[in-house]
């Protein structure tokens, strides 16, 4: 991935730890599972205040491993993402890899997502750190290799909640499609955990609106449709509750209501 060398007393005054023998723990598995995580939570954490240095040498570690559960270690450190300090509510979460190593770690991390041979829980969390680069280039190829039906349902979710975490302009504009997408999905778990994610649109938009009232209305699943009445109600207001075990009529009649009161007030004059 082409990292340069980082001079051991630049990590040591960086950090104050020891990120060398973290790293020698990640890595050895004769260690316990216990130790081993608890040298990569130690690596997060300095990472995290570090940057740079430290992330330059979890990259050439993993670039070095030939272990797949090492390998898992590295992807599930660069997966990590955290609220910016300070910020609202609607901030964009931050990913872990700083931008000047974002082209290696992508680079690193896709490489192991795409090699066929990959054990599953390193492509699991590979493809996570993918998505949670909030990287938009990166879209084709997790909806090509992560997403398309067929793949591990497991994976498909997981990449699916992570999507959820974008915000701003791609968000809607970028992510919200894809998800829209996947509410015709033949996996129940697939349809209603894009319907739950959908919230990443941030605003009753109608491209988002209209397929989860679609969703709300014809899904035979009812871990769907209550997906979708979910985010439905989290981004357009007012009231809308379905009692466990109604009938199918109640449904119909609560959602043409809710959909009545939600119309009038996207036509009605914005408030002086």
């Amino acid at each position: 991935v082409g990292l340069s060398s980082v001079p051991r007393a630049a990590l040591a005054a960086a950090s104050g730890d020891d990120v060398q023998a973290n790293l020698a723990a990640l890595q050895d598995r004769t260690m316990p599972n216990e130790k081993r995580a608890a040298a990569r939570t130690a690596l997060v954490n300095v990472f995290w205040r570090s940057g740079v240095p430290v992330g330059q040498e979890i990259l050439k570690a993993g670039a070095a491993a030939t272990d797949d559960n090492v390998r898992m270690h590295v992807a599930i450190i660069l997966a990590q993402t955290r609220e910016p300090l300070g910020a609202g509510a609607k901030a964009p979460l931050t990913s872990i890899i700083p931008p000047e190593l974002m082209a290696p770690a992508t680079e690193l991390l896709s490489g192991w997502f795409t090699r066929k041979d990959a054990d599953t829980a390193l492509r699991h969390w590979a493809a996570i750190a993918l998505a949670n680069t909030m990287d938009e280039k990166l879209i084709p190829l997790l909806k090509e290799k992560a997403l398309a039906p067929g793949n591990d349902e497991v994976l498909r979710v997981s990449v699916i909640r992570a999507l959820a975490n974008w915000r701003g302009d791609a968000a809607l504009t970028v992510v919200a499609p894809l998800l829209v997408e996947l509410l015709g999905d033949k996996d129940t778990d697939v349809r209603a955990t894009a319907c739950d994610c959908l919230r990443v649109a941030g605003e009753d938009d109608d491209a988002v609106m209209e397929p989860l009232l679609k969703a709300a209305r014809e899904d035979p699943k009812e871990p769907v449709w209550r997906a979708a009445i979910g985010t439905l109600r989290r981004l357009g207001g007012g009231q809308l509750d379905i009692k466990p075990g109604a009938p199918d009529k109640e449904r119909q009649q609560v959602i043409q209501n809710w959909e009545i009161v939600w119309g009038a007030k996207k036509r009605r004059p914005a408030t002086k």
